[in-house]
């Protein structure tokens, strides 16, 4: 025994020696790799001097002789700062994630690799214009650079064991289509396809009850702002039987976890806002804008402000950048501003090959997934001249024709916004620009505002877009839209205009962007469009102040509802207390809120229930399929069944709809709330499960690093109906206010900080501010520190 513990005791000393060994190997890693920040490089990628200039947060003031320069020292920084983070968006489009993680990768590189968007991009680049291939290679250049410039390889690949690979130019465009994959496929069920489903499976009434895409909290900006149509409320005839509501576990404040241990929200459509205002509705004949895109929260954050000021340019440009790509997605340049929310329409279709002519109309091509410490997986996928297939069953195979497949969906035309001066101008960037196809906002130094979609947008013949269909003569795409065909609403005919992920259009304007779109719920945009009609002559911290909107018109229903549960109940100490908070609502998702949650956590128990027996022959049928991932915007179609209580679906095991609301009430909010905050309900408040998860991807891998690489956790206000749509790991990951041409008087605050590097001085600075929603300044501050590129001089020959 005492040989045992003497061996343990060894082997005990060896552990800790290795893990002292490996971290201490580490630190060395993290500090060599810190940015460069002071002093002159020789570079050979630039013409004349470039001087870099960072403030106390590490914004960056980029003075370049001209865009070119610019676009080089954008790289550079882009390398210096991110360049872990680059990879992982090039490898994420590309499925390459399992050469740098091993087999748990293999999965998701899979389903990327249907999409080949490597070799995509590599033939994509050779078709870009000459201007952008010059800008390209400029970045390109910049990013090698920065990246040499390191003292070692930034410290993610030190804990991988690993080395990173030079960036090309088919990168950038990856970076390009891997925001396509955030902001356009979740990897579920395609729109078409589900749909395509519950009409097989029930009838097309039924597919409309449950996919609803018009709901009552819809507000798009009509031709003449007349008001929506009555929506209907009626339930499909379909629904004659009592509902099979089996037992399930909790839900868990709105997340599940699924089969391979990810989290998500069962909100699938949550997102972005923005909104401009014509000079008309300010104080002072200025436009502003307002710009906070939501995204998934992480370490470092997705964007990376930038300010640069050329030599050939009359005013600087400001605003915020995705690492990997040379633009500005967001800011302003003096004579325009513009920011960007996801628009959500329908830019991918299904098309239908019979599986006899399947052979025929495709081709096999084989990919081969890199595995670090395993054997390559060889993955086949079929090709056709629509594109990828990517579901089949036993009719047919369906090819998904999708804009980011498209050389004309990628490509560098967004970058000439940082330069151009007029709205009319923008207008034009924006209907060729190749990119995820978003909702643009512009501002003008002249206090003019307008909305349109940037991105380019497929000119659909022959078909709407809702179901799988056969493409042939006079059916599919035919080229796309011209810019002069591009809805747009602007402020010769509102003083304001808004979009929040939500319907913006309707009529021809919808037609264009798809009647198969799949927009989000409206009650974010909706709240807009009231907090802004209501509102007198409005100035840049007004507009702040709306981002920061907690506000729950949503829940106000849900709580009526949860209130006549109870107080409908027998007189029981349950009662008097769930009365007692529930009589502390006040209409907000605000952490101090414990009748937020108990409302909240009612309505997605009710949804875990009712969502799945509604569709439980079709789950029966296709086990694998998640009831949320089929119906994103379920609130439409739960709260028609809930709020209609009708008799013919009272769930089997109880009398009536009101015993079912009791029980769930009781069973799944009540009892388990109590339990858990030691029988005092009034602890069960919305801060204790709202709080931010913002982590680094390698925190995982040695936890004893997330203290050092994560940010806090901290509770949030707000909710994914809310104004201020922030939940755990999702919110807002930048939050920007500008009126073009007054930038000193503008705002940008972001989460996380500048750098990846936990060693850089600004490392967290800002995030702070993000978390209490205080302001920060857009423009960068005093210069603390001084780089400065310099043009390589040619070595002289030896005499």
């Amino acid at each position: 025994m005492k040989r045992f513990s003497k061996y343990l005791a060894i082997a005990g000393g060896v552990c800790l020696v290795a893990l002292v060994t490996v971290l201490g190997l580490l630190y060395v890693a993290v500090v060599r790799s810190k940015p460069r920040l002071d002093g002159t490089v020789q570079v050979a990628g630039v013409r004349q001097a470039v001087s870099i200039e960072r403030d106390e947060r590490g914004t960056p003031v980029i003075k370049a002789a001209d865009m070119h320069d610019a676009a080089y020292a954008i790289g550079f920084l882009h390398a210096q700062e991110r360049y872990f983070q680059m990879d992982l968006m090039r490898r994420k489009a590309a499925g390459e994630l399992a050469a740098l993680y091993g087999s748990r990768a293999v999965e998701g590189d899979k389903r990327a690799r249907l999409h080949r968007f490597r070799a995509r991009a590599q033939s994509f680049v050779t078709l870009l214009p000459a201007d952008q291939r010059v800008v390209l290679r400029n970045y390109v250049a910049g990013v090698n650079e920065g990246l040499r410039q390191l003292k070692a390889a930034p410290f993610e690949y030190a804990m991988l064991f690993t080395s990173p690979q030079p960036w090309r130019e088919e990168d950038t465009l990856l970076v390009n289509m891997a925001m396509y994959m955030l902001l356009q496929e979740d990897g579920g069920t395609h729109p078409e396809m589900a749909r395509q489903k519950l009409v097989r499976q029930y009838d097309a009434e039924f597919a409309d009850f449950i996919l609803a895409n018009r709901t009552e909290w819809d507000t798009p900006m009509t031709a003449a702002d007349a008001p929506e149509a009555r929506i209907s409320m009626a339930l499909p005839k379909l629904l004659r039987q009592p509902l099979a509501v089996a037992a399930t576990d909790a839900v868990h404040d709105g997340w599940v976890t699924e089969t391979d241990g990810r989290r998500r929200m069962t909100e699938n459509i949550v997102g972005s806002n923005n909104w401009v205002v014509s000079g008309r509705k300010s104080v002072d004949g200025r436009a502003l804008l307002a710009n906070d895109m939501h995204l998934p929260l992480q370490q470092p954050n997705t964007f990376y402000r930038i300010n640069i000021a050329s030599a050939d340019r009359l005013a600087p440009a400001v605003g915020v950048s995705v690492p990997g790509l040379p633009m500005l997605v967001a800011g302003s340049n003096g004579s325009i501003a513009w920011g960007l929310t996801n628009a959500n329409g329908d830019w991918s279709d299904l098309v239908r090959v019979e599986k006899s002519a399947l052979a025929g109309a495709s081709k096999v091509m084989r990919e081969t997934i890199a595995v670090k410490g395993g054997a390559d997986v060889i993955l086949e996928v079929r090709e056709t001249r629509w594109g990828p297939i990517v579901a089949e069953d036993e009719q047919a195979a369906y090819a998904l024709s999708w804009v980011a497949h498209y050389a004309e969906g990628n490509n560098l035309s967004l970058f000439p916004l940082i330069r151009e001066q007029s709205i009319a101008g923008a207008r034009q960037i924006a209907a060729v620009a190749g990119m995820p196809h978003m909702n643009l906002v512009l501002a003008d130094a002249q206090g003019n505002a307008a909305w349109t979609i940037a991105g380019r947008i497929p000119r659909r013949v022959g078909l709407a877009g809702t179901l799988p269909q056969g493409w042939g003569a006079g059916t599919g795409w035919s080229g796309w839209l011209a810019a002069d065909e591009y809805p747009v609403r602007s402020s010769s005919d509102r003083d304001y205009l808004w979009t929040a992920n939500n319907r913006v259009v309707d009529g021809d304007d919808l037609k264009k962007i798809g009647e198969g779109s799949q927009f989000a719920l409206g009650v974010r945009a909706m709240r807009i469009h009231e907090r802004l009609a209501s509102s007198g002559k409005l100035r840049e911290q007004d507009m702040h102040a709306l981002q920061l909107d907690d506000t729950a018109p949503l829940m106000k229903r849900w709580h009526g509802l949860v209130s006549k549960v109870v107080a409908d109940m027998p007189d029981t100490p349950e009662k008097h207390e769930l009365a007692k908070v529930l009589g502390q609502w006040n209409g907000h998702a605000s952490v101090d809120s414990a009748a937020y949650r108990v409302v909240r956590r009612f309505r997605d128990e009710l949804a875990d229930g009712v969502m799945p027996a509604l569709l439980q022959d079709l789950l029966k049928r296709e086990p694998e399929l998640r009831w949320y991932e089929l119906v994103p915007n379920w609130e439409t179609p739960l709260w028609r069944v809930v709020s209609q209580q009708p008799a013919a679906l009272v769930p089997t095991g109880v009398a009536s709809w009101g015993d079912y609301y009791r029980q769930v009430l009781l069973e799944k909010v009540y009892q388990p709330y109590k339990a858990r905050y030691g029988g005092d309900l009034s602890k069960a408040r919305w801060g204790d499960a709202n709080r931010s998860e913002i982590k680094h991807p390698m925190s995982n891998s040695l936890p004893l690093l997330g203290r050092f690489l994560d940010m806090p956790s901290v509770e949030m206000n707000g909710d994914s109906n809310t104004v201020l749509a922030q939940s755990q790991s999702f919110g807002p990951a930048m939050r920007l206010v500008v009126s073009p041409g007054h930038e000193q008087d503008g705002f940008l605050t972001m989460p996380a900080g500048q750098s990846a590097n936990p060693l850089s001085p600004y490392f967290r600075s800002g995030h702070q501010e993000w978390q209490q929603g205080k302001p920060l300044p857009l423009l960068a501050g005093q210069a603390r520190y001084h780089l400065r590129l310099e043009p390589k001089r040619a070595e002289q020959p030896a005499p």
